[in-house]
């Protein structure tokens, strides 16, 4: 893939520098992972061999407060100057990290700590997912997983590594590995070792590489020539598009943000940059990528699915821009706009024209949550920790085999409620159920904001309705009261 052509340009919503790698001494960012509503980093100081950890919570890009706000630090003296530290999140009160082959389990709110020696050789990356902790280390092909009372109950061997070739990124998803390696590759392995796929990198630089399982979509970063992440299909494995990252820094690590729809990458001098998922792939990029990819052929097939004038389709088929003039057209008509392509979506998957539908899909999976409903649930989740979500569940009698469901997700808190919106505790004109097990647990910011959703509700039922004005609460999205 060429990455002068067919590559859109996206901005951070916001860009800020973190506070450690501002000051004395020549730090650099070494890792950096989010959950629902924390940014844990790493950094070495290349005059002292000093590592750190730093915690932040993280608030909406647009709200009045700031992006990050420190409320953990420590650093580590360590004379062997290891400058790979990785960071992941257990829960609420417990982060793992591991430094050369130092592998430890921190209480951020007693300090106590949990230690374990690996064996052989030193750790290069590391990622935690599926009730594992997964250990990439330097100079191997190995892979080794403990459990999270740091018993090793595993090593994965990865096959077809080059001589001298180790993993710097690894993530974990659906039972496979996806890691990026010391000579800028990406590749997908099985939990045995086995390659599934190699992502084809334009010019072979990926520095990084994330998974969202809810998007369905792998994505990996890259810096040559230019900042840019590329986005494949996680079940087919096919490249879907690029994004040109614009304000220049380097893309060290990048994570997705699933319940909040942001995508951050972190720079080796401590940048961390938020984006918007709708915006790396955009409407006008959308219709860019498909242009390049529906031949006259398919634009004929496609008029005909979409009842276009012969006489229009054979002028604009055999146009030099056929495929650019045929989107236009359809837009035109209103079959496609910005808020929906799905009957896109639906023609090209029943005229199977060459895996677009999965671009198609991918852009609606990325745009902003539609109703205030459901941005109502993505913010109050960063308030549900672990704990709390787990007497949640307790409170509303969740059953054992769906609590696991909720407690092993990506994002816990807010599995729960879309959990208990299926249980039809909680809907859209009402989410009142919610209100007096916060009270109990003081969590008075996510009863400000029930009230405030409940008072928005409110407001809604009792407006005038204007004559041919539509309604946001649309018919038949209400549910029963149950």
């Amino acid at each position: 893939m060429d990455m002068k052509m067919n590559q859109s340009t996206v901005r951070p919503v916001q860009r800020t520098q973190l506070p450690r790698f501002t000051g004395e001494g020549r730090w650099v960012l070494c890792d950096m992972t989010v959950d629902s509503s924390r940014v844990a980093v790493c950094g070495y100081n290349e005059d002292t061999g000093t590592t750190s950890i730093d915690l932040f919570r993280f608030s909406y890009p647009d709200s009045s407060s700031p992006l990050i706000t420190r409320f953990y630090s420590k650093e580590f003296k360590d004379h062997s100057r290891w400058p790979h530290r990785s960071v992941s999140v257990l829960d609420d009160s417990r982060i793992v990290t591991v430094c050369g082959n130092q592998l430890n389990v921190y209480n951020i709110k007693t300090d106590d700590i949990h230690s374990e020696q690996l064996p052989d050789k030193k750790a290069a990356c590391m990622t935690v997912r599926e009730g594992g902790i997964f250990i990439g280390l330097y100079e191997s092909n190995k892979v080794i997983v403990f459990d999270f009372r740091l018993n090793q109950i595993k090593t994965i061997t990865l096959r077809e590594l080059k001589r001298n070739e180790w993993l710097v990124c690894i993530t974990v998803c659906r039972d496979n590995l996806f890691i990026s390696t010391s000579r800028r590759n990406a590749r997908r392995y099985n939990m045995e070792g086995v390659l599934l796929q190699e992502y084809k990198i334009p010019g072979s630089c990926a520095c990084s590489i994330t998974v969202s399982s809810d998007f369905g979509l792998v994505f990996v970063s890259c810096d040559l020539p230019l900042p840019a992440v590329v986005v494949y299909s996680l079940s087919e494995g096919h490249t879907l598009f690029t994004s040109r990252v614009i304000d220049g820094d380097d893309l060290h690590r990048i994570r997705i943000n699933n319940v909040n729809r942001n995508m951050f990458t972190t720079s080796k001098q401590g940048i961390l940059s938020v984006y918007s998922t709708a915006s790396i792939l955009t409407f006008s990029h959308l219709k860019e990528e498909l242009s390049t990819k529906l031949t006259q052929t398919d634009c004929g097939n496609l008029g005909r699915y979409f009842s276009l004038l012969p006489d229009r389709v054979q002028t604009i088929i055999t146009s030099p821009l056929h495929s650019k003039n045929f989107l236009l057209a359809l837009e035109e008509r209103g079959h496609i706009h910005p808020s929906n392509v799905n009957r896109l979506t639906d023609a090209l998957t029943e005229l199977k024209i060459n895996h677009t539908h999965l671009l198609t899909e991918t852009y609606m999976k990325l745009r902003d949550q539609d109703t205030e409903y459901e941005r109502f649930l993505a913010g109050l989740s960063a308030h549900l920790t672990f704990s709390i979500t787990v007497k949640l569940c307790d409170n509303f009698q969740v059953t054992d085999e769906n609590k696991n469901t909720v407690i092993s997700s990506q994002n816990p808190g807010h599995s729960f409620l879309l959990k208990i919106d299926e249980m039809g505790i909680i809907y859209p004109s009402d989410v009142s159920k919610l209100e007096t097990p916060l009270e109990e647990y003081s969590l008075l910011q996510a009863v400000a904001k029930i009230h405030e959703y409940q008072s928005l509700v409110l407001s809604d039922k009792t407006m005038p309705q204007v004559e041919g004005a539509i309604h946001k609460q649309e018919v038949g999205t209400e549910k029963p009261i149950r």
